[in-house]
């Protein structure tokens, strides 16, 4: 039986989960190198409507964004820039300054095949509309690209709430499984829920099927 006591205490850690995440999806600078520009190009497209039925290059709605926004950290040292460390952001420069960078940036990513385009559409579908309602809002630029990251921080507070569940299904008398798996749920330090991709709906889908076979 679950105390009222315990109630606070999930809905604690759902929040807690949301929030770490959130943390960490804000500090990280855009596109990661686990193919994160592949998954935002989809996610552009699907909004538009444009379900890609094969491997094409990057669309140029997202190679503006990307060109723009993306940042050296993941695949380059600071050794490789003047005076040995990274550079301002382009979004921060002068655009006299930035433009040459940007236009050397997408000329280089705009023969890039998105492999991801094989991939399932649940989460690009499900990225497309939380980009829409981003642009109903008024987002857009980098503010855009986090609010998708963003969308992580909802999916880790279902997915706490699914192990709580699932472990007070399997063992209702044991208040330490119950706890410890939204503990564990909620600090475990997995990076993909960082960053867009499509990873961050398996455990949430594979939490969901496992409820309905118990």
């Amino acid at each position: 039986m679950m105390l009222r006591d315990e109630r606070w205490l999930i809905a604690l850690l759902c929040f807690v989960g949301a929030l770490r995440t959130f943390l960490y999806a804000a500090a990280f600078p855009f596109f990661s190198n686990g193919d994160e520009d592949l998954h935002f190009d989809l996610i552009v497209r699907y909004s538009d409507g444009r379900i890609p039925r094969n491997f094409d290059v990057l669309s140029n709605d997202a190679l503006n964004l990307i060109s723009l926004y993306a940042s050296p950290e993941f695949l380059q040292t600071p050794d490789q820039f003047q005076n040995g460390k990274f550079p301002a952001p382009l979004w921060k420069q002068s655009p006299a300054e930035a433009k040459p960078v940007i236009e050397v940036t997408k000329a280089g990513w705009s023969s890039e095949i998105n492999w991801e385009a094989s991939q399932p559409p649940l989460y690009y579908a499900l990225a497309a509309f939380w980009w829409k309602t981003e642009q109903l809002l008024g987002l857009n630029g980098i503010q855009g690209l986090y609010w998708i990251r963003f969308l992580n921080a909802l999916l880790v507070a279902i997915l706490v709430a699914i192990g709580f569940v699932a472990a007070r299904t399997v063992a209702p008398g044991s208040a330490s499984l119950r706890v410890g798996t939204a503990l564990l749920l909620a600090f475990i330090p997995q990076d993909a829920f960082y960053v867009m991709t499509n990873d961050v709906l398996s455990p949430v889908c594979f939490g969901i099927v496992f409820l309905c076979l118990l």
